[in-house]
């Protein structure tokens, strides 16, 4: 007879993998807390008898399957709809990046082969866009619940990030942070990838966020035998590492001076790829599609690349603060041009321009009578 006794076990020993995919994510969290729970005779999880109904339920002989058309059973064609993961090629893409194919493919394979990668480059570039289309081409769908993101800042620590002691109903207790979170959700599912996205990720002091994880994220290390004590570890038992199906991306802006450059620990650890401004015909194709004329597209790529070139030659200024193509993305609602490109310029890029020139009046302006068409 079974006993209804429960306790409480550590996650890496009975993590249990729900179809994230499928289940909407507050639903996902609260059946993923079950995972704790184990009978002690037997040594399952309730969470892994739960994902074992749900990974039936949707598989293809599940009855989401095969009951999906039946008069009877209408509710469940309609519980997950919502949440249904839609493949993805980056050739099927209708909104995809202005980068080159082949230069995205290859920045794909540097992901798979590194396991960490920072996409740097001025503002305006697309990291952030493209960090999302790299984990959507490796996985082959859109699975956003595979996907986590923060954006680091000089308040940011090892204790949001990792693990740290927080305030407790009942005093204070180790709470484990978003990155170690995120860990075993991937540890739970073994033949899935994850990926792990840092915004602004040289904004935050990184020697002082990572901690341990300066030897855990080496792609040779991404095993269980690795794994090692956390600074708030209860028990030499307690230990961590971050798997292998964890990829990191790291996205950097090379414009702003304030940053130190990354702890140098950090940089051979991750592979390193510039991203630079796209006035090419794919951005061209792109307005063109929203309903401006050919010959003010012509126009506008024509001044941004002249200033581009102008900045990029510049020694105290030099590529990393160009001008990047998002500036002129918003373009869903273009009644008027002119007025579009003129308030871009007056309310983005110029205020930026007069930034990056702050000891260089005349280069401002040169820069402005480029733009405004007054050099032409």
């Amino acid at each position: 007879m079974v006993k209804k006794v429960f306790s409480k076990v550590n996650v890496k020993d009975q993590s249990t993998h729900i179809v994230q995919s499928r289940v909407p994510l507050p639903l996902y969290d609260k059946i993923n807390k079950l995972k704790y729970i184990v009978n002690p005779t037997g040594r399952t999880s309730i969470g892994e008898i739960v994902n074992s109904a749900l990974e039936y339920y949707f598989s293809d002989d599940g009855p989401r399957t095969k009951y999906a058309n039946t008069e009877n059973h209408k509710h469940i064609t309609s519980m997950p709809d919502a949440y249904s993961i839609k493949p993805y090629d980056i050739d099927n893409d209708g909104d995809k990046p202005f980068i080159d194919k082949k230069v995205f493919l290859h920045i794909v394979e540097l992901l798979k082969r590194f396991k960490n990668i920072i996409l740097q480059g001025a503002p305006g570039v697309g990291k952030t866009f493209l960090a999302r289309k790299v984990a959507y081409q490796m996985m082959g769908e859109q699975n956003d619940a595979n996907i986590a993101m923060v954006q680091f800042h000089q308040s940011y620590s090892y204790e949001d990030f990792i693990q740290g002691i927080r305030p407790a109903k009942d005093g204070f207790e180790v709470k484990n942070g978003i990155f170690y979170e995120f860990c075993q959700k991937a540890l739970a599912a073994p033949k899935e990838q994850f990926f792990f996205i840092i915004d602004e990720i040289n904004r935050g002091n990184i020697s002082k966020i990572f901690g341990e994880l300066m030897m855990l994220i080496e792609p040779d290390k991404r095993k269980s035998k690795y794994a090692i004590s956390l600074t708030y570890s209860e028990s030499s038992d307690d230990t961590f590492y971050v798997p292998e199906n964890v990829y990191i991306i790291g996205c950097m802006n090379t414009a702003d001076r304030s940053l130190a450059k990354l702890d140098y620990a950090l940089r051979r650890r991750f592979s390193f790829y510039t991203l630079e401004p796209e006035f090419n015909q794919s951005f061209k194709d792109f307005l063109a599609e929203h309903g401006l004329h050919k010959e003010f597209i012509n126009m506008i790529c024509l001044r941004l690349n002249k200033v581009n070139d102008l900045i990029a030659s510049e020694e105290l200024l030099g590529p990393g603060k160009m001008i990047g193509h998002s500036y002129f993305t918003d373009v869903a609602h273009i009644a008027d041009a002119d007025k579009w490109w003129q308030d871009t310029l007056d309310y983005q890029v110029l205020p930026y321009l007069r930034d990056v020139c702050f000891d260089d009046e005349g280069l401002y302006h040169q820069l402005e009578r480029i733009l405004t068409g007054k050099e032409e």
